[in-house]
């Protein structure tokens, strides 16, 4: 199951019961992207068996799973849709437009395409060890196991 091991050591106190550390997780639970959302993360059900538990318990140690899910919006598709505006701009008034107002039309461009954009995910699992206290996650990136331990430690008070 796990391909990228890192561990990392904790010193405050885990949850004793797999109720109580999902209780915790509960209130970062993962919830999608919206129309206009550029990225969106939070915890799942590490497991298809644990039912809405944001946590699995296994021989002491709780299992988790990280989702991210984030738009995918071409910076290419973003300047075509501003060719186009600069185009009309040009033909209603006779001449380029500002700087200021190329700003504008990009960013009307990125928040009308944002809602078409397609969606990307991700799951990291990791495993919390309250008796040896080290947190174990499944990243190859050290800045993808950061953004796992930022976000527990957002739910979970850790050291």
């Amino acid at each position: 199951m796990f391909r990228n091991v890192r561990f990392y050591r904790f010193d405050s106190g885990w949850p004793k019961t797999e109720d109580e550390s999902s209780q915790l997780l509960t209130q970062s639970a993962f919830e999608p992207c919206g129309p206009l959302t550029l990225r969106s993360s939070g915890w799942v059900p590490p497991c298809p068996d644990a039912g809405e538990a944001l946590s699995r318990r296994v021989n002491g140690a709780d299992l988790l799973k990280l989702r991210s899910q984030s738009r995918v919006l071409p910076a290419s598709a973003i300047n075509e849709e501003l060719e186009v505006r600069i185009e009309e701009y040009r033909e209603r008034m006779q001449e380029p437009p500002p700087p200021r107002e190329k700003r504008r039309m990009k960013s009307e461009a990125r928040d009308e395409l944002m809602p078409k954009a397609l969606l990307k995910s991700d799951r990291i699992f990791g495993f919390v060890d309250p008796k040896e206290k080290f947190i174990a996650i499944d990243a190859a990136q050290s800045s993808v196991a950061e953004r796992f331990l930022r976000r527990l430690g957002a739910a979970v008070t850790l050291a």
